[in-house]
């Protein structure tokens, strides 16, 4: 449904249908094709019995039907994933629907598949980058896709300055290879930068920008050829807003992320006190000053 939805977006986008059209061209599609009840049932994985019961956990849950068939122990994850290819054999394609309706001309829609398949393999190769992003290890594999869509590629070479300190932030990164450093620029000497930390493939930094317009903290600067993918705020906001399960997994990372450098901040804090004052310091009670 995910492939059809991007599909039928960029149709629209080409204004070769309306956004009228596609409704209806999905309203005609999710008639025609089995719920996943319905072939759950005509397959004989579950029973009317079954179907009630689980459904009286769907009332009480936010997790899909499917979902809850899992944990209940009702269906297993092969059989889900029968289920789901049944139904898709049985799913009209969207284009097709729209030929059908007369929506698009039908020695259009193969050229037009062809241009979208083009795109849609650039996305899938991002999709690919995004499974090696610690922020992102949670996450099923057909959100990651649409993920890609609102990620940006980017190449950096040595001593390329990726973000300044000062300057708006309006975008995070996800590094796919390569190494930055950080630091900041030095109160004393505006011409020297004092080195903080590096930053290496598979981790995120200016996640910060997510969540409010501020001002950089420091810089960043490419030290090897790297790979990134850059976020804007904006649209990394609707899609968390668009698929809240998922932005629960990156939330709770970037949570876990902060606090990790907390206790660091802190621990940090306790040895120069210890060091200036010749005594140790409670790194715990340090922490709650600091939070």
């Amino acid at each position: 449904m995910e492939t059809e939805t991007f599909f039928g977006t960029y149709l629209v986008k080409r204004n070769l249908i309306t956004e009228k059209d596609m409704l209806d061209a999905l309203k005609y599609q999710s008639q025609e094709t089995p719920s996943f009840i319905d072939m759950a049932t005509r397959l004989s994985f579950l029973s009317m019995k079954d179907v009630y019961e689980i459904l009286n956990y769907h009332a009480m849950s936010d997790y899909s039907f499917e979902e809850i068939a899992q944990k209940k122990g009702f269906l297993t994850a092969k059989q889900v994933e029968i289920i789901t290819k049944e139904r898709e054999k049985l799913r009209p394609p969207i284009g097709e629907i729209l030929v059908l309706q007369n929506k698009i001309q039908k020695d259009v829609m193969p050229k037009e598949l062809d241009k979208y398949h083009d795109i849609k393999s650039r996305y899938h190769d991002i999709s690919e980058m995004l499974k090696s992003v610690k922020m992102f290890h949670d996450i099923p594999e057909h959100i990651l896709e649409t993920l890609a869509y609102i990620g940006e590629k980017v190449t950096c070479r040595p001593y390329d300055r990726v973000v300044a300190q000062n300057e708006e932030a309006d975008c995070f990164y996800a590094v796919i290879s390569g190494s930055l450093k950080v630091s900041k620029n030095s109160p004393d000497n505006p011409d020297n930068e004092l080195f903080l930390y590096k930053i290496t493939k598979n981790d995120v930094f200016g996640v910060s920008a997510i969540f409010e317009s501020q001002r950089r903290m420091a810089n960043v600067t490419c030290e090897e050829l790297a790979t990134l993918l850059k976020f804007e705020r904006e649209q990394f906001m609707q899609f968390l807003k668009d698929y809240p399960k998922a932005s629960y997994h990156i939330l709770m990372f970037i949570i876990r992320r902060l606090l990790h450098r907390l206790y660091a901040t802190s621990d940090e804090l306790a040895v120069q006190h210890s060091n200036l004052h010749g005594q140790e310091t409670d790194s715990d009670s340090t922490l709650n000053d600091v939070v």
